[in-house]
């Protein structure tokens, strides 16, 4: 009844059937104004959070003689850190440090040894990493949740972005799968994927809907948990779905962003 109440209300994203059938569907909210982003999705939420000093610099690209006098290679990186404390309502906590890493590379005429008329920047590829270290109060462990993203120049839509993602303590691993398509079968604007599926050992155990309407963006964000899990085993997938919420909205220089290119 309350995914058909959620689903009749709003614009879900597309999950494999045992997802569909037997989670429980969070719908998040963002609180707070400025600053890191607050999502509470009952009986979750951050409590806190904090971004550190990002950092920016742009280098020359090693390259032939001959190719430096019509194009220059520059690559720009930027790394950034950030941390943020996640809870819910029964006293389980989690401390979750965030790394980013993002590498630009593009070309530019204008700095050639020979320019030619209408030189320009063109953007020429690049590389995203997110890794969160996560503790929780309710695991011995400490889980590395890892994201990597890559795009070639010859990109036009979102879809042809390659993406990876891991979350993993060692002995166990959950993989995450890219979703961009909704539940009537439409796609998310210019093929931006939605979410991502978290599986483990072939079989889907919750997801996370971090995109939706361009217009409701704020209102499109969902958290699906099995209902059978353990406490600890939601609140874990729980707390990585709060950091991969973050990682869509909280990096600085991004490949998921048209406008950026």
């Amino acid at each position: 009844m309350l995914i058909s109440t959620i689903a009749g209300a709003q614009k879900l994203m597309k999950v494999p059937d045992i997802l569909e059938k037997n989670s429980e569907v969070l719908p998040v909210k963002l609180k707070g104004g400025f600053g890191f982003p607050k999502y509470e999705f009952e009986p979750y939420k951050i409590i806190s959070g904090k971004s550190g000093w990002g950092t920016s610099t742009t280098t020359g690209n090693k390259q032939p003689f001959i190719t430096r006098l019509f194009t220059k290679a520059e690559q720009e990186t930027s790394k950034q850190k950030s941390n943020f404390t996640f809870a819910d309502k029964s006293g389980d906590t989690a401390i979750v440090n965030v790394a980013v890493k993002t590498i630009l590379n593009y070309s530019d005429d204008s700095k050639a040894l020979i320019r030619s008329s209408g030189a320009a920047k063109e953007f020429e590829g690049g590389t995203s990493e997110y890794i969160a270290s996560v503790k929780l109060n309710c695991d011995t462990n400490e889980w590395i949740l890892r994201s990597y993203t890559s795009e070639s120049p010859s990109r036009t839509l979102k879809a042809d972005l390659d993406f990876s993602g891991s979350l993993t303590q060692g002995n166990r691993k959950i993989v995450f799968r890219e979703v961009d398509t909704f539940e009537d079968g439409t796609k998310g604007v210019f093929g931006m994927p939605l979410g991502v599926v978290f599986i483990e050992n072939g079989s889907p155990v919750a997801a996370v809907q971090y995109r939706g309407l361009v217009l409701k963006q704020q209102k499109q964000r969902f958290v699906w948990l099995l209902k059978q899990s353990d406490n600890c085993t939601r609140f874990l997938f729980a707390t990585a779905a709060a950091a991969l919420m973050a990682r869509a909205d909280q990096i600085g220089i991004t490949l998921d962003d048209p406008a950026n290119h």
